[in-house]
């Protein structure tokens, strides 16, 4: 069971990531970059507005 909760959060991050592009930020998935980052999963920018997720 918990391969499909990590694939729910997954599908989660990059819905999330989709919007966020969409309104003209620029989304990083830290997951990517760090496995499992603890507290922080995207972390988003559009001039000096900051958006942590």
């Amino acid at each position: 069971m918990a391969g499909y909760n990590i694939n729910v959060g997954a599908i989660g991050e990059n819905s999330m990531i989709i919007e966020i592009l969409w309104n003209g930020s620029s989304p990083v998935n830290l997951n990517q970059i760090v496995k499992q980052a603890p507290n922080v999963d995207i972390l988003a920018a559009k001039g000096l507005q900051k958006v942590v997720l």
